[in-house]
């Protein structure tokens, strides 16, 4: 499973690889003309009711959620309010940033991030997060603001691990592309041959998984 990334700030990160100054500039203007097209390519409608805001923590309205955008053919852990808020709110050592989508006074979506370091350069982590199938518009509103708090922040490139084909599509439609890295994520798992009931299981895409599903971020 390789990663999914978005480069931000691409002079950092070519000045970093090749030491060039020149092309570290050259790749910054690319970089700015590329996000100002891909801004006004992605701009999401919502309607009246809907808007995206900052959660200090998870309250009942994600049970609800969860109940709507679980995903029974597939395996997946299970995000309801009190897992959630062990898992980023109650952690001592890290601080998530958790992210909302309201339509009315309903939860339709959430999305966790995180920013760190990552040789030398400040990174940005998209954790997890969960919509309702084919609630392309309410990830995409996620995303993007996402997006806009690490542009904001000096976050140089914005790392995802999904398995989810329709939050590839997403990510895809933001900038995001599958990671060039040596070293993809091997996901290995034990279905002991009595239990049919699990076969079904046995491929990487029959599960959802995301970057908080392992310890893929635990040690940042």
């Amino acid at each position: 499973m390789r990663p999914m990334l978005r480069v931000l700030e691409a002079g950092p990160l070519v000045e970093q690889l090749t030491r060039s100054p020149r092309l570290a500039s050259i790749a910054t203007a690319l970089n700015s003309a590329a996000r100002v097209a891909s801004e006004s390519l992605h701009r999401v409608r919502r309607g009246r009711s809907d808007k995206v805001l900052q959660l200090d923590s998870f309250d009942d309205r994600v049970d609800v959620l969860w109940e709507r955008a679980r995903r029974p053919a597939k395996a997946m852990v299970v995000r309801e309010g009190r897992y959630l808020n062990w898992r980023y709110c109650e952690r001592p050592d890290a601080t998530y940033l958790l992210y909302g989508f309201e339509h009315g006074s309903e939860l339709a979506g959430f999305l966790v991030a995180r920013v760190g370091n990552h040789r030398g350069l400040r990174w940005g982590y998209l954790v997890d997060f969960l919509v309702p199938e084919n609630s392309n518009d309410v990830l995409s509103s996620l995303i993007g603001e996402a997006l806009d708090e690490f542009g904001g922040n000096g976050v140089a490139a914005v790392t995802c691990y999904v398995t989810d084909p329709g939050a590839r599509r997403v990510l895809l439609r933001h900038g995001f592309f599958p990671s060039p890295g040596r070293n993809p994520i091997h996901f290995n798992h034990l279905i002991e041959g009595s239990r049919t009931d699990l076969q079904r299981f046995a491929a990487l895409h029959s599960w959802y998984l995301t970057m908080g599903d392992g310890e893929f971020e635990m040690n940042l």
